[in-house]
């Protein structure tokens, strides 16, 4: 089981100059992968996007690549020669604009990209020849990560879900004292409307048990304890982050049922103990993949 969260780096040096990449992941309902290349590698987006997607299945993946040219082409790029036209055509753009010129030496450096002379396009094979490496050894840096956070949130859901089946069954204890005390405080509530008047007993009978069929939380607390027993099954398996989402869902469903129908007070206070650990465990299925 894998988290959705996840950070992985590479470098790779050559004749070429020094390329870094770096790989981040974050939660998302499906794969969304962002790609920000070197306009001269852009052609590798395809392969790398590929690659990706035989690691991760979930989440919005961000992938990064900055390539630094050798020591005597960046020093070039430095050069005056090629920053000044870059100044004085920033400064007659920001004239026409009517804007002030505040063009500083940060900003060249930023944009010096535009006044150094292009190799031009490498080709989707070559730049690909020169990524593959670090964008391998980025991926694998970043499932290892995911693999590690994952196994913690594995082991942090598998405790909620067992708080979660104490809850319900300590539930299941109260449900038949919570019928009975409604029964007593409802045939009191008659008793004390009808003061004076003759009331059948088979009526306040049948008034008890249509009280006490409203109030029976068998069924769910059955689904409770399947769905529990479904989400463990789950964590068990790989890729199921959808899966496990929905069913707590459907816990919170069985929880609210529960609760309408036990109106006492200390079974509203395990209610709401059983919320509180259905919320903790949807915040950390939401992060699986």
């Amino acid at each position: 089981m894998h988290s959705m969260t996840g950070f992985g780096s590479a470098n790779a040096a050559g004749d070429f100059g020094r390329v870094s990449v770096e790989v981040r992941g974050v939660n998302h309902r499906f794969l969304d992968v962002h790609v920000r290349l070197p306009r001269d590698m852009a052609s590798a987006e395809p392969k790398i996007r590929e690659a990706v997607e035989k690691h991760a299945k979930r989440g919005r993946v961000e992938v990064s690549v900055w390539l630094t040219p050798p020591n005597d082409l960046l020093a070039g790029s430095l050069a005056p020669e090629r920053l000044r036209p870059l100044r004085e055509a920033l400064s007659e753009l920001a004239a026409s604009l009517g804007l002030a010129d505040e063009v500083k030496l940060e900003t060249l450096l930023a944009l010096r990209e535009l006044a150094t002379p292009s190799s031009g396009p490498l080709g989707a094979e070559r730049s690909w020849e020169l990524l593959a490496e670090p964008v391998d050894k980025a991926l694998a840096d970043f499932a290892t990560m995911r693999e590690r956070e994952g196994e913690a949130l594995v082991a942090d859901a598998r405790v909620l879900l067992d708080a979660i089946e104490q809850c319900a069954a300590t539930l299941a204890e109260r449900a038949p004292q919570v019928a009975e005390e409604q029964g007593r405080a409802l045939a009191a509530r008659i008793a004390e409307l009808a003061r004076g008047v003759e009331i059948s007993p088979e009526r306040l009978a049948q008034e008890v048990a249509l009280l006490a069929d409203r109030s029976d939380v068998r069924e769910e607390l059955t689904r409770l304890k399947s769905h529990i027993a479904q989400a463990r099954q789950l964590l068990r398996g790989r890729h199921v982050g959808r899966k496990l989402d929905f069913l707590v869902q459907e816990l919170f469903r069985e929880a609210n049922t529960t609760g309408s129908k036990l109106s006492n007070a200390a079974t509203t206070q395990e209610i709401v103990q059983m919320k509180s650990h259905i919320e903790q465990l949807r915040e950390q299925v939401q992060n699986l993949e």
